[in-house]
């Protein structure tokens, strides 16, 4: 089985903000600026080692902040795995059971609620099967 989520809406909205650091990037992206100095022999050499380095920057960085956008999106959508089981596999249940003085009074069919209860809580146990571990309170 896949991953569900519970707020599906934001894992939508993680991906759409993956827009948000590319729109910066282009809109931030350096333009060149034509300058006239003497001597460009060294000058190129240097442009050159730097441009590099930088570019690989600029996308490292860019792929980063896409990355920590999906992520926010992603964990504001609360992934889970969901445990159905299997056959073979044993289920698990709680069945609880108020006994206080309120469950003991009876209702317009005179019969105590604490009584529908009770049989409300056997049909579910009966209902879980033989492979299930039941807890009861």
């Amino acid at each position: 089985m896949g991953w569900l989520f519970i707020n599906a809406g934001f894992l939508a909205a993680g991906a759409a903000a993956l827009t948000l650091p590319i729109w910066i990037h282009l809109m931030l992206r350096q333009r060149a600026r034509p300058m006239e100095i003497g001597s460009v022999r060294f000058l190129q050499a240097v442009v050159r080692r730097t441009k590099r380095r930088q570019r690989i920057r600029r996308w490292l960085l860019l792929a980063l902040r896409c990355a920590a956008m999906f992520l926010l999106g992603l964990l504001f959508a609360r992934p889970f795995l969901p445990s159905a089981p299997a056959d073979g596999r044993t289920r698990e249940a709680v069945v609880l059971v108020d006994r206080s003085a309120s469950m003991w009074a009876a209702g317009d069919d005179r019969d105590a609620a604490f009584e529908k209860a009770r049989r409300a809580a056997k049909e579910s146990i009966t209902a879980l099967g033989e492979n299930a571990r039941l807890h009861i309170a």
